[in-house]
């Protein structure tokens, strides 16, 4: 499954996962929804996807819990009485379908997929906005519980070094040109571009870095930015190649600063 990939979406409640979902259904070919599993029946409002299958995977209670007992359930929760997450073997099914695989996920579950889904190829994103911002874009849907939806906004921003790619959603098209290219550059697993202000490249800093990521040590995010529908580096450039080094994600966040034209062959230069 190389020329596959398994795209991971996370963010709170409100930040637009689902707009984002649908239009990359829509844009991208050979592309679907990751479909997720429940114990719930089926109901009359349940439609079928454009594969001509439904958006859940209907079980009974008792096989959804001999799912969580044989460890095939990368994340699961209960909501009025039912159950509802998703199955290794959904992945697997889902990517044999089609090559990119797009599904909405909790902090955990995208955690739980990179830790057991070692040979599928990952890509995770979070998506985020302030919280007033979420507030009010919840206010707006006559959304219920905003309080509640809310309560955990902390802890899933403090999860954002998790990711591969954190990505600040106030404008749709904008968001949507950035994952068709982490998507595109995850398939073909490509190297992000250097920018050239990046370019002086210091390997005891990298080397200092590599020992601190495989120790477990924090580091800062690396800045990066997407044109043309490249994605370049165009600060932290030590850090990038070290997490390469080290075989270590390090969060990389999108910003505007400006990029120089780059040599193109800089990294391959580097890494023979």
């Amino acid at each position: 499954m190389d020329n596959k990939i398994l795209t991971l979406i996370s963010g709170s409640s409100g930040v637009g996962k689902n707009t984002v979902m649908a239009r990359l259904i829509q844009d991208i070919e050979d592309s679907c929804v990751l479909r997720s599993c429940t114990s719930r029946q089926i109901r009359v409002d349940d439609k079928l996807q454009k594969d001509g299958k439904y958006a859940y995977e209907f079980l009974t209670k008792k096989e959804f819990e001999e799912k969580i007992d044989k460890d095939e359930m990368l994340e699961y929760d209960v909501f009025s009485d039912n159950y509802y997450g998703i199955s290794s073997g959904s992945i697997e099914q889902a990517l044999n379908d089609s090559s990119i695989v797009i599904k909405d996920i909790t902090v955990k579950g995208a955690i739980n997929c990179k830790t057991k889904l070692t040979k599928t190829n990952i890509v995770t994103i979070f998506l985020t906005l302030e919280k007033n911002k979420l507030k009010k874009r919840l206010k707006i849907r006559q959304t219920k519980d905003i309080a509640k939806r809310m309560k955990h906004y902390r802890a899933e921003q403090k999860s954002i070094p998790n990711y591969d790619y954190c990505i600040y959603n106030d404008d749709l098209d904008a968001t949507l040109i950035i994952i068709k290219a982490i998507i595109n550059t995850a398939k073909s697993r490509q190297l992000l571009v250097l920018g050239e202000n990046e370019s002086h490249i210091n390997l005891d800093k990298v080397n200092k870095i590599v020992h601190r990521l495989k120790s477990g040590g924090k580091v800062r995010p690396i800045e990066v930015r997407e044109r043309d529908g490249k994605i370049y580096v165009v600060k932290g450039a030590n850090t990038y190649l070290a997490s390469i080094y080290s075989k270590t994600s390090v969060v990389k966040y999108f910003t505007n600063r400006k990029i120089e034209d780059v040599p193109q062959d800089y990294w391959q230069q580097l890494l023979k």
